[in-house]
């Protein structure tokens, strides 16, 4: 082979490599702007309770409060215990593994853990009761429970909407006082997680609880089912203070499916 048409090759190479690189950023524009012009409206149902329905869930959150930095990783089991058609339900959270770190000191909590029931009546209040555990560890850890329970239908639209659309918000607040918290949720889009198609949410809100001393502001991505208003995945970060000391949280939520 001569100079000339080695030459050639190599030309030929490069140009069939910047076709490729072409194609796919090509597609990549072509599903940008496919979703940038997606106008379909959107319902989320009110979440969808059945009877003996069980979902395995995961959450890791890292806290950083004052000089002290901790990490927390959880796994639960939940079990919807009963439910009526007046919107009634009853379900319970069982907690199978629990390990805080802080600094190089890892601990095994799952025995200050409770077993939490979480119940609402025919009024639509939500209340949680806990079994076991170490106080205070298990009122806020049922309280954890609980919000995430109700979380998509707190984020919920009142309506219809589509991807840009904004509606305010109020969700459980901080502190003993249960000062709610306010802010905005935007329909951002649509992601396919484990082969179903769920809407993420954006939403940002603030909390100012004079009574407990506490101020904070969070930011929060979810993605629930549509059809079922299954919470599906769920980050947030959280900037405030507590009685003077800053408070920074931030926290990955999930499913666990049967091969993770």
């Amino acid at each position: 082979m001569n100079i000339s048409e080695q030459v050639l090759r190599k030309r030929n190479r490069a140009l069939f490599c910047l076709l490729v690189v072409g194609c796919c950023l090509s597609a990549v524009a072509l599903a940008q702007d496919a979703a940038s012009k997606d106008v379909t409206p959107y319902t989320l149902a009110k979440r969808v309770y059945k009877s003996g329905e069980i979902g395995h869930f995961k959450i890791t959150m890292n806290i950083h409060s004052g000089e002290m930095n901790s990490k927390v990783d959880l796994r639960w089991k939940e079990t919807t215990k009963d439910t009526k058609p007046s919107g009634e339900f009853t379900l319970l959270a069982e907690f199978e593994t629990a390990v805080a770190k802080s600094g190089e000191m890892e601990q095994d909590i799952i025995s200050a853990l409770p077993v939490v029931t979480v119940m609402r009546d025919k009024a639509g209040k939500v209340t949680n009761k806990t079994q076991g555990g170490i106080d205070p560890v298990s009122g806020q850890f049922a309280t954890l429970i609980q919000s995430l329970v109700t979380v998509t239908d707190t984020f919920a639209p009142p309506g219809p909407v589509k991807i840009g659309d904004k509606w305010k918000v109020t969700g459980t607040g901080f502190g003993a006082s249960g000062v709610k918290s306010t802010g905005e949720a935007t329909l951002a889009g649509t992601e396919v997680i484990d082969g179903l198609k769920t809407v993420k949410l954006t939403v940002a809100t603030n909390v100012d609880n004079k009574a407990d001393d506490i101020k904070a502001h969070s930011d929060t991505i979810v993605n629930i089912d549509p059809a079922t208003g299954k919470l599906v995945r769920m980050s947030a970060k959280l900037q405030g203070t507590t009685k003077g000391t800053k408070l920074m949280q931030d926290f990955e939520l999930g499913r666990v499916t049967s091969d993770k």
